[in-house]
């Protein structure tokens, strides 16, 4: 076992099983961290005992903080932070699995290159199956619904399932050879790292204005495209590492706890928007005086999102040169 210079966060809610699956699979890695930083918003004993056992014999310190109350992304990330022991931090959504070549191959991207913030491949509809008509999102979405009519989500056996027992780390190959992707690839604005899965120098962290500014406090959402944002504009890269393929299950936490993700996301893609306003409309504009044709500007994720929930189209519209763009915009929002 190798202990690399590193601090996990992951925060649990109500939704334990994730958690524990999360945990093993940390522990199961043979290269591990110094320490796991647990936020509990739910008062999850079970998840607690399972932790205490499995870290320590693991080789790996346990921080366990019981909040018992709800906390957003943002804030709950800073609490941890302060109790984090290492240099280098990871985010995890307690709804991850990794494989177990994770820090093996996300580590070495912050130590010999300029990212400033490093994030694996994982489930999305743009990233087909190996041999399937049907994308990896899709495919791991279908598993974990067939299993609920029988009671809880089992993650251990949905991973196992969703890589016909190979494990991750074959899948994260057959995937990245199925879509003819890189290894590595740099990540530029407007798009952004999920903080799913996410890691990062303290110092970058700190240097970029924090892990997430109070603007995002009030729920779900947005803040680490903020974050995003921000490393670039410190002129570090942001490094998405196709070598490592995760399990992630999304928003496991907010359908247990019945969130209303649309409510909380509208909130926090107008705090986005009014944050970063002023660089996305340059970007468009300059996109398009470079030749980018106004269909490639508009499938960019994010800004399908604030022209679902923010003001960007009548930004857009009010000015001649991009209304175009915001004709595109509108019609993608009725087609959804």
């Amino acid at each position: 076992m190798t202990q690399a210079p590193l601090s996990v966060i992951v925060k649990t809610w109500h939704s334990g099983e994730y958690t524990r699956a999360c945990l093993a699979s940390i522990a199961e890695a043979p290269t591990r961290p110094a320490d796991v930083v647990v936020v509990d918003l739910g008062d999850d004993d079970d998840t607690e005992g399972f932790a205490r056992a499995l870290l320590p014999s693991a080789g790996v310190d346990l921080v366990w903080l019981p909040l018992n109350r709800r906390l957003a992304p943002g804030p709950a990330n800073r609490l941890a932070l302060e109790h984090a022991s290492a240099p280098t931090v990871a985010l995890l959504d307690n709804d991850i699995v990794v494989p177990t070549n994770w820090l093996d191959r996300l580590l070495p991207q912050l130590e010999h290159t300029n990212a400033g913030l490093v994030a694996p491949a994982r489930p999305t509809p743009a990233l087909r199956y190996p041999g399937r008509d049907a994308s990896t999102q899709t495919v791991l979405q279908r598993l974990v619904a067939d299993t609920q009519p029988s009671g809880p989500a089992q993650p251990d056996t949905i991973v196992s399932v969703f890589t016909e027992g190979a494990g991750l780390e074959a899948l994260g190959r057959a995937v990245q050879a199925e879509n003819d992707i890189p290894k590595r690839e740099r990540v530029g604005f407007p798009a952004f790292l999920s903080s799913c899965c996410l890691l990062a120098r303290r110092s970058t962290i700190a240097a970029a204005g924090g892990i997430a500014r109070p603007e995002f406090d009030a729920g779900y959402g947005s803040e680490d495209v903020d974050l995003s944002w921000r490393v670039l504009d410190l002129g570090l890269d942001l490094i998405q590492c196709n070598e490592v393929f995760v399990a992630h299950f999304r928003n496991a936490s907010l359908r247990r706890n019945r969130v209303d993700v649309e409510s909380e996301l509208r909130v926090a893609n107008q705090t986005l928007y009014a944050l970063w306003r002023a660089p996305l409309l340059a970007w468009v504009e300059a996109q398009l005086e470079s030749g980018t044709s106004p269909e490639q500007i508009a499938s960019e994720f994010i800004l399908r999102e604030l022209a679902q929930r923010a003001v960007l189209c009548a930004d857009l519209a009010a000015r001649p040169s991009t209304s175009i763009v915001a004709t595109l915009l509108e019609q993608s929002s009725l087609d959804r």
